[in-house]
């Protein structure tokens, strides 16, 4: 439950920085990416996140 709202939190941060156009917070690793992408994908922001992550593309890992 604790790593959905944060995920949750991750995501709702993500897109308002970039809509805001702020500096983005420091990317975690324990992070799910395919989680992260599926969730997003369904709320129909998965293109906002991936501006998002763009810039952060050394600290998201490959896989």
């Amino acid at each position: 439950m604790d790593r959905l709202i944060f995920e949750g939190r991750f995501l709702v941060n993500l897109v308002g920085g970039i809509v805001r156009q702020d500096d983005l917070k420091a990317i975690h690793s324990r992070i799910d990416w395919e989680h992260m992408y599926r969730t997003a994908d369904y709320h129909k922001i998965a293109n906002i996140v991936y501006l998002g992550i763009l810039g952060n593309g050394e600290k998201v890992p490959e896989r």
